[in-house]
């Protein structure tokens, strides 16, 4: 009879420990899909993952030349330039005229020809650059550019007027950034 009590005893005893083994397993197996997705996508987002397509112009080192998404260490071999604007400051287009936007610009482009530069390119329309951006930016109201979707619009907006300025010098325009805004 004490072999039956110990008997009866011992099934709990490994139902205990079964029904402590299946969570823990559960959590091992998330914990390493977690880090599996995140090593991908860390791996993803910096661009190791972006091959050239067979029909993209590709340069000497297999890259391709058209890319805007490239990582940090093919930069300087496509000569990929960032050129920052001085700040631009403007009133908004509200009824009651109190509304301002003090924003920095910075440009990322490359040159098309192989002649010419981001930074020369701007220097010789900074004119032309200078008024598209202010009478872009007089043209928003307060509610167009409050959250993230209006000043999205804003960057796109000021990307597509500037690359058409920029295209005849022999620069591409890749990206528009705004280190700096303020809206008031």
């Amino acid at each position: 009879m004490a072999d039956d009590a110990a008997l009866e005893e011992a099934p709990p005893q490994q139902d205990k420990q079964r029904g402590l083994l299946v969570p823990l397993l559960i959590t091992g197996v998330v914990a390493a899909l977690l880090a599996v997705g995140a090593t991908f996508g860390g791996l993803y987002a910096a661009g190791i993952f972006d091959a050239p397509t067979a029909a993209a112009e590709t340069g000497a080192d297999g890259v391709a030349a058209g890319d805007p998404d490239l990582p940090d260490s093919v930069v300087g071999t496509l000569g990929i330039e960032v050129v920052p604007l001085k700040k631009f400051s403007a009133n908004l287009k509200d009824g009651s005229g109190g509304r301002k936007i003090a924003i920095d610009i910075s440009l990322e482009g490359r040159s098309v020809d192989g002649k010419s530069s981001l930074g020369e390119a701007v220097t010789e329309k900074e004119a032309a650059i200078r008024h598209t951006v202010n009478f872009l930016l007089m043209d928003f109201t307060f509610a167009e550019l409050r959250g993230t979707d209006g000043m999205l619009r804003l960057r796109d907006e000021i990307h597509r007027r500037l690359d058409m300025h920029l295209e005849d010098m022999g620069v591409r325009l890749d990206r528009v950034y705004f280190t700096d805004v303020v809206v008031q």
